[in-house]
């Protein structure tokens, strides 16, 4: 498949077991305790907490300022990792919880065994592929319409992140070009985390649509081992 003239290959269209990820699904109208109740009840443990970022090793549900409350996984791998993702999609639409156009789903990557020049492999695939991107979103997750997720290149040009990125030695490069986690890529994340965050993508509860989503960015994650001067 090529996107935006990048050639997405079936070698790399196929879920990375080894991988790390986590998910952020943010959601409207249902108790936080009677969805920690239902994925306690299959077998996924869940606390309601204060809103806080701290990593911990069960599912938590904090309060979000943009759209009322979010279920933050814990580090996820793995089939095992995707079935409590899928059980705690069913235990949000158990609890009644809904979703409007100010919530968002993030997914994040551990990218701990990368180099700076990978990592920003990472956003050069994302930088040159966002308008193609941007189609499969609604217009309230595109160019500079959410505060939350704005552009890649916002304020410039596409080509001119392109450069920068292609000429990033070390981290700090990386983080000199952004000072924001608002974007539609988020690198804050990896100095806090170790992880890349993908916050592009809609509100949800839909198990199917997160993983496609999942699926997407850890290709491009997976992409970006490999020197990709054609990208930039």
């Amino acid at each position: 498949k090529n996107l935006g003239g990048i050639e997405m290959t079936k070698k790399i269209q196929k879920f990375n077991e080894e991988r790390t990820f986590g998910v952020e699904i943010e959601f409207t109208t249902a108790s936080r305790g009677e969805v920690a109740r239902l994925m306690n009840e299959k077998g996924v443990s869940a606390y309601v907490e204060g809103y806080n970022h701290r990593t911990t090793n069960h599912w938590k549900l904090i309060t979000d300022s943009s759209c009322g409350y979010e279920l933050v996984s814990p580090p996820l791998k793995g089939r095992e990792g995707l079935e409590q993702l899928r059980k705690a999609c069913e235990a949000l639409k158990e609890a009644g919880a809904k979703v409007n156009r100010k919530c968002g789903l993030h997914v994040h990557h551990d990218v701990n065994d990368y180099n700076a020049k990978q990592i920003a492999n990472i956003f050069a695939i994302y930088t040159k592929l966002e308008t193609t991107i941007d189609t499969l979103v609604p217009q309230s997750r595109r160019a500079n319409n959410n505060r939350y997720c704005n552009s890649l290149f916002r304020g410039t040009t596409q080509q001119n992140i392109l450069n920068k990125l292609k000429a990033v030695e070390t981290i700090r490069d990386i983080e000199n070009i952004w000072s924001t986690r608002y974007l539609k890529v988020n690198f804050q994340s990896y100095v806090k985390y170790g992880t890349v965050e993908f916050r592009q993508h809609s509100g949800t509860i839909e198990f199917e649509k997160i993983y496609n989503w999942i699926l997407l960015t850890q290709q491009m994650v997976d992409m970006s081992a490999t020197p990709i001067q054609k990208t930039y």
